[in-house]
């Protein structure tokens, strides 16, 4: 507490040990000629204005001589004034660190070659990267709050709408696909994700996520598909069976078609046993001979051989051209 010549007509411990004298020291004391480094300054400047506009004041600044930054609040009394000040150079380094970290990881984030989304506690997204922005060619102000929906293709809206909407209920991270619309019109497939945020006390404060283009990786899977539909019809209109052997484990993998020529039915098991066993008796020998040639990596792998066979379930007789090739 000060009077109207601001001197010290009141100082409690905490204070003097910060100011570093004595209380009996510093009562009576003028303060601007106790810190003269402080004349000029921002609390200088602030205590005179209140003073003079008779107005309480509150305020932040730092003290260089003491490396240290200061939280005033001044109340002006009748006959002088009433100063509570606090050190928060602890919550200011704090503030510091945190600032820094959050710059450092917005230069990674832009850096990187993934959209990256960041939403609070009430689901509307407060942060995108620089190549979010540039993906849907908006800028940041017409990105933050919920209008990154608009940019979801029609069809996936519904779904993905439930599935973030559970994920932040939840609590729990998220992984799906999506189309989102890019500046010119186009839909590209998304792999999404999502992972929830917490502070350092455990405190939600929502969410961060990636999205990465796979939209050729999806065309791929669409042209294997085809392929693969294609190549099946291809097999039942030529009434062709197929089959995969692995050696190593013994694993014979037949197609309906196989089963049906061994006189086996749709669902029966099969192995390299039930192979031998569904040959004639009279191919058993010759047979295992050739698959074994076929796996010698001198022979070149090739599997070309006739044999018969004797239904396993039905006892019909059958003539079959086998071919394959080992890898």
């Amino acid at each position: 507490m000060y009077d109207d010549e601001w001197r010290y007509v009141y100082v409690n411990e905490q204070a003097a040990r910060s100011l570093g004298f004595p209380r009996e020291q510093l009562i009576g004391r003028n303060i601007w000629e106790l810190f003269p480094d402080a004349i000029g300054n921002l609390f200088y400047r602030e205590m005179l204005r209140a003073k003079s506009e008779r107005r309480d004041v509150a305020f932040e600044h730092y003290y260089e001589p003491w490396g240290k930054w200061i939280e005033n609040r001044a109340y002006v009394m009748p006959n002088g004034m009433l100063l509570f000040s606090t050190d928060i150079t602890e919550r200011k380094r704090a503030e510091a660190a945190l600032r820094e970290s959050e710059q450092r990881f917005r230069l990674m984030a832009d850096a990187a070659p993934v959209l990256i989304w960041i939403s609070g506690v009430n689901r509307r997204f407060t942060w995108v990267n620089k190549q979010w922005l540039e993906f849907v060619g908006r800028p940041m102000a017409d990105m933050l709050g919920n209008s990154w929906i608009e940019h979801i293709h029609p069809d996936d809206l519904e779904r993905i709408v439930q599935i973030y909407n559970h994920a932040f209920d939840a609590r729990e991270p998220f992984l799906t696909e999506y189309r989102l619309k890019r500046h010119d019109g186009e839909y590209r497939w998304m792999l999404v994700n999502g992972t929830p945020l917490y502070e350092a006390g455990g405190e939600f404060t929502g969410f961060i996520g990636s999205l990465i283009d796979i939209t050729e990786r999806k065309a791929a899977e669409e042209a294997m598909r085809l392929s693969e539909d294609r190549l099946r019809l291809a097999l039942e209109s030529a009434d062709i069976g197929t089959w995969d052997f692995n050696p190593l484990t013994g694993e014979l993998t037949w197609d309906p078609r196989s089963k049906e020529l061994f006189g086996l039915g749709p669902d029966a098991t099969v192995n390299y046993e039930v192979f031998l066993a569904g040959l004639h008796p009279e191919d058993r020998e010759p047979m295992h001979e050739a698959v074994q040639r076929a796996l010698d990596p001198a022979s070149g792998g090739v599997y070309a051989v006739e044999y018969r066979t004797v239904g396993l379930e039905d006892g019909v007789e059958r003539w079959i051209a086998a071919n394959g090739q080992a890898f």
